[in-house]
């Protein structure tokens, strides 16, 4: 008895999710509009051309601000656990976090220092 009802449900779920997904391609299939807008033909963020010749030459300050981005986000992901648990933390825990926060700053200072975050560094 219970199993006829959980095939049923199991079967009804799948009914009505493949419904919904049919009727979402449907009503996008004719709400379509076929001319592509001009933020599409544009450069991306990147600064490429969407449509364009692949060996042109490229700015490099978007690989470097995204790498540095990725460095430091990756790095405030390690410090999220420190922060839910900052109270059940011993003292020794708390001195290597702060350790870590302060080569993190001085990370920046330098970053900055060198002006790896302007958009065009100065000569040396």
């Amino acid at each position: 008895m219970i199993l006829t009802e959980i095939i049923i449900f199991i079967l009804l779920h799948f009914i009505v999710t493949v419904g919904l997904s049919l009727l979402i391609l449907f009503i996008i299939y004719f709400l379509n509009h076929p001319a592509p807008a001009m933020e599409k033909t544009i450069a991306y963020e990147c600064g490429f051309k969407p449509f364009d010749f692949a060996y042109y030459p490229f700015d490099v300050q978007f690989y470097r601000i995204s790498i540095l981005f990725l460095l430091f986000d990756v790095e405030i992901i390690f410090l999220f656990p420190w922060f839910l648990n900052l109270y059940n933390i011993s003292w020794i825990g708390h001195v290597i976090s702060y350790v870590f926060v302060v080569i993190l700053s001085v990370g920046l200072v330098y970053e900055n220092r060198i002006g790896a975050l302007n958009w065009y560094p100065q000569p040396w």
